[in-house]
């Protein structure tokens, strides 16, 4: 894209199937999705699949997307906040340890 286009132009360019404008997405705010879901997870490859995650859901929800209820980047946030905790969740009762379940919504808010 020759030049920088809005978040919300991107996604609806996603909406209408461009996958040039989810890879732009992804450049732009990966870098920072990969840190949160890494806080949460604790893992870099867990971290990693948590954003291809919310971004294969960008995919799927893009055209859903109402700017008017928040940002952007706060809505890629939640996806990417929702994947990496169910991955840790799935990741826990794979190992056996399964964590008690209060202690989901704690690590969701200590960001």
């Amino acid at each position: 894209m020759a030049q920088s286009l809005s978040d919300v132009a991107l996604l609806e360019r996603i909406a209408a199937g461009d996958e040039r404008a989810l890879w732009e997405l992804s450049a732009r705010h990966g870098v920072a999705l990969r840190e949160l879901a890494f806080g949460l997870v604790h893992d870099a490859a867990l971290a990693e699949r948590a954003v291809q995650g919310a971004f294969q859901e960008v995919r799927y929800q893009a055209g859903h997307f109402d700017p008017a209820h928040f940002p952007v980047l706060r809505w890629l946030v939640e996806l990417t906040r929702a994947v990496a905790l169910e991955q840790r969740s799935r990741e826990r009762a794979v190992a056996g340890g399964v964590a008690p379940m209060h202690h989901w919504w704690y690590d969701a808010y200590k960001l």
